[in-house]
């Protein structure tokens, strides 16, 4: 239970915000008492952080155990968890015995209550100033059950992505059916916010000191416990990738570093040549911008060749001229230049019975005798 206590003439008045609850799991029912206590903790002030974000707010229990929880004296990778999300939020633990608990023991014990009968809208009050909201929410689910939508998987489909609205104060709400228990946690209705504030929203709910930078599945979660807007999960994830600081520091699992390799060590003259591509240089009045260098592993001889042009066919055609010069060699080492990796230089090397080796991606010092001359 989330209250607030304003003061008034009486003493302090305790006015609710907020009631909610959650079902355990098969696993989480064999918990303890004091684990018990902190997945309560942890899941009541998940589900109110919009309310709780950037304030000081006290947490009262009736055990004395979470009392001293930031103290370490809790291990293992889910408490680890657990404290990792608590430590977003600025608060004290209070103890509070639990004969002063009344209503969270109260609720705690209360049986499921009766679903509401999408069908029975007469038995609706009409005096209930959320009645319309209620009749509006409820319409689709019975034009679609008179339709016998429901009852296709087609149709339930639809019913998943066809968003429903109502109207409240001048407010325009959307109400979300979850698709996963991962999204059963969140509320029902969302605030459909205007198109010029979008940008803010995202600023708040990502670049935000609270916010932490999270990832594109925990920004998109954020904003949908209380925000709609069009296209919402492709808008956010173009924002987060295309955030500078994330880019800057966040690491990332791709793997961009090929792997160490070596060549084997030429034992004669004219084995092994290293080649690479010099250019663009100012044109000659050949009309040359381009230099074609190969120097042999084994004496160091230096051969260059102007090109007109970087293409493949003109590169291949240097290539031929260097082995129409010194003969067919055993291995060509060369980066990873287009004009090396291409399907016409490929197919030289094929015919010539040439081995092609590749270096590294930006690791230019393995091409240093060519890149020193």
């Amino acid at each position: 239970m989330l209250y607030q206590k304003h003061p008034s003439d009486t003493g302090e008045q305790i006015r609710v915000v907020r009631f909610g609850s959650k079902s355990m799991n098969s696993w989480q029912k064999s918990y303890g008492p004091t684990k018990l206590e902190l997945l309560g903790d942890v899941t009541s002030i998940v589900d109110c952080a919009s309310y709780l974000r950037g304030d000081r707010f006290t947490v009262e229990c009736d055990h004395q155990a979470l009392r001293s929880i930031f103290q370490n004296q809790f291990k293992g990778a889910i408490y680890d968890r657990w404290l990792a999300v608590l430590q977003q939020f600025n608060f004290d633990i209070k103890y509070k015995p639990a004969a002063d608990m009344q209503v969270p023991d109260a609720l705690s014990r209360v049986k499921n209550a009766p679903l509401l009968d999408v069908n029975a809208e007469e038995s609706l009050n009409e005096n209930d100033p959320i009645f319309q909201t209620r009749r509006n929410v409820t319409s689709s689910y019975s034009l679609l059950r008179k339709w016998n939508i429901t009852e296709t998987s087609e149709g339930s489909s639809s019913l998943l992505k066809a968003p429903d609205y109502s109207m409240v104060d001048d407010l325009l709400f959307h109400s979300r059916v979850a698709k996963s228990k991962r999204t059963q946690r969140m509320g029902e209705f969302q605030l459909v916010i205007p198109k010029q504030l979008i940008p803010k929203v995202l600023e708040t709910y990502h670049q935000t000191p609270l916010a932490g930078h999270m990832g594109i599945q925990q920004t998109v979660d954020n904003i949908s416990e209380q925000f709609y807007f069009q296209n919402l999960p492709s808008t956010v994830s173009s924002y987060v990738r295309s955030c500078h600081d994330c880019q800057e520091r966040k690491m990332t699992k791709a793997h961009t570093k090929s792997e160490i390799i070596s060549f084997r060590t030429p034992t004669e003259t004219f084995q092994t040549w290293q080649v690479d591509l010099f250019g663009p240089l100012p044109i000659t009045q050949k009309g040359n911008a381009y230099i074609f260098t190969a120097v042999d592993m084994f004496s160091k001889l230096l051969f260059c060749v102007p090109l007109l042009s970087s293409d493949s066919v003109t590169v291949s055609h240097a290539l031929f001229q260097l082995v129409c010069t010194f003969g067919v060699c055993d291995c060509v080492i060369s980066d990873k230049g287009s004009e090396f990796i291409s399907q016409c230089t490929d197919q030289l090397c094929k015919i010539l019975e040439v081995n092609q080796n590749f270096t590294p991606s930006f690791i230019h010092h393995c091409l240093g005798l060519c890149e020193r001359t």
